[in-house]
């Protein structure tokens, strides 16, 4: 039994789920076997492990149905399937109440099949109302309205009047509308996993698709012109206008859209903007400082109460990039309650970092105890550079020399170690530890030799696989 599909179930679901599963079996309209209720009432005693002696299958049985019954496996599978069968049912109507656009369409059709038409119609505007208001990916806002008004267009056929207009002008508007931005979407997605690996997809329709787009009845559609300008912005990033655009569309209507959709397409214009860094411009740098900004202030970066490590890495990153370092402070300050300590904690490092108060840096890397061997990795690589800054500042510190020289030879060592587990990443730490020693060996003796620090630089500037590529530059420039 411990094995079962049904104590699988029971394991992923929460305690109020439980609760409101009980509520459901102690409905006579939902279950009448009383053994039903009994038997999960008996789980449910040893949630959320589901594992005692009790829950032996035979052990089980006798307590459902009596001691004076033998086991009977068929009679026992019986039991287990049927409650499964109860918690899809349980989970069906949990997810219909949570859409009320489905909710008051269901209800609407109900009233339209006993002939009230009065209650049909409130119901069917009710349904229509509660699109917005739920605040609907943008799919799902052109899905709805078109079922709406394929009911409208039911009601009129059955009324077999020849003369009145069926509905059919709004029925094949939200169906292209529908059948547009969802092309759209899903062109996009398809694109962007195409840029992380090749695939071979076989896609008809998109230069339609993207002319008929671009017609001036569908410029108002929210979801339709974001994910037009997104599907041409992957295609080319020479082309701003469709990041413009992009921008514009998210302060202007995001609010109105769901949340997680809405957070994916801030990440959809922050990776345009990212693409423009890599071609060398580094204006876009404080783009994504404003795509950040414009996000946070919509309260639209935190999910379930959490931000994410990559998330308040990549913030943190971008702002002492732009020199906003006290706004970086206020900002981790401000959301440390929804972030990891020790992200925090290595977060905070960056920004002392940024400040140059290296000693701090080095104690605050310190505290943190990352598991996830990429962010051990970073961590590693922070600790080299401010160690290499403490001995750039003061050359004659021999004890320095020795610390930093150990420290570059015990890294790269790490890195041949764990290079399976690094995949990709290694060669960009890979890349930081060769131009540290270089750049370490130049430093060393005085005067420095500029004709291969000028070596050096070029080279860094080429390189395309390397992390930290603006602190080696910049250290470049102040060495020079």
């Amino acid at each position: 039994m411990h094995n079962s599909k049904l104590i699988g179930i029971l394991k992923r679901c929460s305690p109020e789920e439980l609760k409101r599963f009980e509520k459901f079996l102690n409905s006579p309209y939902h279950n009448t076997n009383k053994n039903y209720l009994k038997a999960f009432r008996q789980l449910r005693k040893y949630a959320p492990a589901f594992e005692h002696k009790q829950l032996e299958k035979d052990t089980f049985f006798s307590f459902v149905f009596g001691k004076s019954l033998a086991y009977n496996d068929k009679k026992m599978m019986n039991l287990m399937s049927d409650l499964v069968k109860l918690i899809e049912t349980f989970w069906h109507m949990e997810e219909f109440k949570a859409q009320p656009i489905d909710s008051n369409l269901t209800k609407a059709r109900s009233y339209f099949r006993h002939n009230l038409d009065y209650y049909w119609e409130l119901y069917l505007d009710k349904a229509e109302k509660s699109i917005y208001e739920d605040k609907p990916e943008a799919t799902q806002l052109h899905e709805h309205l078109l079922l709406i008004n394929l009911d409208k267009h039911h009601a009129i056929e059955q009324e077999e009047q020849r003369n009145k207009e069926p509905n059919l002008q709004a029925v094949h508007d939200h169906l292209d509308a529908y059948y547009l931005v969802s092309k759209l979407k899903y062109y996009y997605k398809l694109l962007n996993f195409r840029g992380f690996k090749e695939f071979n997809y076989d896609i008809y329709l998109m230069d339609t698709v993207l002319e008929e787009s671009e017609r001036e009845k569908y410029q108002q559609h929210f979801g339709i012109q974001f994910y037009y300008h997104a599907v041409k912005a992957i295609l080319s990033t020479d082309n701003v206008e469709n990041y413009i655009q992009l921008k514009q569309l998210l302060k202007e209507e995001s609010h109105l859209f769901a949340v997680q959709e809405v957070q994916d397409m801030f990440i959809v214009a922050r990776n345009f903007c990212a693409k423009r860094i890599n071609t060398g411009d580094q204006n876009y740098y404080t783009e994504i400082f404003d795509i950040y900004k414009l996000q946070i202030e919509n309260g639209l970066l935190i999910a379930n109460e959490t931000l994410s490590d990559a998330t308040v890495k990549n913030v943190i990153t971008v702002a002492l990039r732009q020199n906003a370092t006290e706004w970086a402070i206020n900002f981790l300050n401000r959301h440390k309650r929804f972030m990891e300590d020790d992200v925090y904690t290595f977060c905070k490092s960056n920004v002392r970092f940024k400040q140059k108060k290296y000693f701090e840096v080095l104690d605050l890397l310190a505290e943190t105890n990352f598991k996830e061997v990429l962010m051990e990795m970073s961590v590693k690589g922070w600790e080299l550079i401010t160690n290499f800054e403490i001995f750039k500042s003061n050359t004659n510190d021999y004890r320095q020399e020795d610390l930093l020289e150990e420290m570059i030879r015990s890294f790269d060592s790490y890195l041949k170690r764990n290079k399976n587990e690094l995949t990709k990443r290694h060669i960009y730490y890979a890349n930081l530890v060769k131009y540290v020693a270089e750049l370490f060996e130049l430093v060393k003796f005085q005067p420095v030799d500029i004709k291969k620090l000028e070596k050096i630089q070029q080279m860094i500037q080429d390189e395309k696989e390397i992390t930290q590529k603006n602190w080696l530059m910049e250290t470049i420039e102040e060495i020079m």
